[in-house]
């Protein structure tokens, strides 16, 4: 179950273990029940990685994004904070 004060995403049963691929704005894309991976002991890792390979986020043009970033900072007069992060 899931840990005091957190909600699982819509429509996910909490008492099930799942997998889930979650978009940016934490909507469920996909879920895989827990036991089609392995019986607990014996969880295949590399169907896990398959499936985590399957629902990959598509690469970003970071350098893109900062120059987009920039000329929009630029045209309005503002100040550009980069945070550094990664869609894992």
């Amino acid at each position: 179950s899931l840990s005091p004060g957190l909600a699982p995403p819509a429509g996910v049963d909490a008492e099930l273990p799942q997998l889930l691929i979650l978009d940016a704005q934490g909507r469920v894309l996909t879920r895989r029940d827990w036991a089609s991976f392995g019986e607990p002991g014996s969880i295949d890792a590399g169907a896990i990685l398959k499936f985590m390979q399957e629902h990959e986020a598509p690469p970003r043009d970071a350098l893109q994004w900062l120059e987009q970033g920039r000329q929009r900072a630029l045209a309005q007069k503002k100040t550009l904070f980069v945070h550094i992060g990664a869609p894992w």
